[in-house]
């Protein structure tokens, strides 16, 4: 399986809730260049989830336009991450785009590889994972990228 586990893209600073917190103008712009680059890639999703928070929703709007998302009350920013790799193992899927927030993204992408490291991953930064068994410590971190330029890392 591989997994591609995205923080969304810069998001206002101020809004009625934390959920209904959208994208900024740059936050749309390096869900954009995300997009981009993972189409230059060639990477392709079976499913995509993401959390129900506004931000999360307009993030894969951007970053894979068309493809339907699924919205999985279990990737919200306290969610614990055994609960999320639990959720990943019931997905009957090759590839998977997973857009959450901080601090699960990293937490989540550190216990995937090595829970002894802490992965940075700023807006709109992403993973790539791949494993055949989605358990701690079980993925192989194959990139890691920032935007705006998601050079490797």
């Amino acid at each position: 399986m591989k997994i591609v586990i995205l923080r969304h893209g810069q998001a206002e600073s101020h809004a009625a809730s934390d959920f209904d917190r959208c994208l900024t103008e740059l936050g749309v712009e390096q869900a954009r260049l995300a997009g981009q680059c993972l189409a230059a890639m060639e990477h392709s999703f079976d499913q995509v989830w993401v959390s129900p928070y506004c931000r999360t929703r307009q993030t894969a709007e951007y970053v894979v336009p068309g493809l339907p998302i699924k919205i999985v009350d279990g990737l919200v920013p306290e969610s614990r991450v055994s609960d999320v790799i639990a959720l990943i193992d019931t997905a009957d899927v090759d590839s998977l785009l997973l857009v959450s927030h901080q601090p699960l993204v990293s937490s989540l992408a550190g216990a995937l590889t090595n829970p002894r490291v802490h992965i940075p991953m700023s807006p709109a930064s992403m993973v790539l994972l791949e494993t055949d068994v989605v358990a701690l410590a079980c993925c192989e971190l194959r990139w890691l990228r920032h935007a705006p330029h998601f050079e490797r890392e």
